[in-house]
């Protein structure tokens, strides 16, 4: 293959992780339009895995909107 150069084609694993086609309410957004003009008026909250070498462990962040600094953390 190297010869005549041909490669492999690589496949890329695609997991559907959200399942947006659901009976369960759907909240409003209630910050959509919302501008902040200043600190710890509006906050956004993130949660994330990562991965270690024990396992998973979950992050829950908290940002404000307008320093976008991290305003409290829990793992």
């Amino acid at each position: 293959m190297r010869e005549d150069g041909l490669r492999a084609r690589m496949v890329r694993r695609y997991k559907q992780t959200t399942d947006s086609d659901h009976e369960l309410p759907v909240f409003p957004n209630l910050c959509s339009n919302v501008i902040p003009t200043g600190p710890d008026e509006v906050w956004a909250g993130d949660p994330t895995h990562i991965r270690s070498v024990f396992g998973f462990a979950y992050l829950a962040a908290l940002l404000d909107a307008c320093s976008r600094k991290v305003v409290g953390y829990a793992i």
